[in-house]
């Protein structure tokens, strides 16, 4: 027979493991959110630094992190990934008017947003 004592400890724990993971990734959420927009944000910039001859032949098809400014030691895939305390963020699927831009975190949370030229960027796909 089991304990009583034994299977209400089980189950506190339990419950306290399921709301610590909650809010751990609620917070990691927000942290990736944040520095997607922050990113999202500097390629607009970027973008509009540029030659309007460049900007109409590449545009972002030619976006890079070393681009951006990130350091040399923090970038991978061919400058296409960038990685800081909060997790790798990488940009796909570049053209000329577009990008995606996906974030991975520390704990395997994932947020990603669509980026349109002269759109306003849209809440971002959150993948658990």
């Amino acid at each position: 027979m089991v304990n009583k004592n034994f299977l209400f400890l089980f189950l506190a724990f339990l419950i306290g493991v399921s709301f610590y993971s909650c809010k751990t990734s609620k917070k990691e959420t927000q942290l990736l959110k944040k520095d997607c927009q922050e990113i999202i944000q500097q390629a607009q910039e970027w973008y509009g630094g540029l030659d309007t001859q460049i900007a109409m032949q590449y545009g972002y098809s030619k976006l890079t992190f070393r681009e951006l400014g990130k350091l040399p030691e923090t970038l991978s895939n061919n400058d296409l990934t960038w990685t800081n305390q909060n997790g790798s963020y990488t940009i796909s699927d570049r053209t000329s008017d577009s990008f995606t831009l996906t974030a991975v975190g520390m704990e395997e949370e994932k947020v990603q947003y669509f980026v349109v030229k002269n759109d306003p960027v849209k809440e971002p796909k959150i993948f658990r």
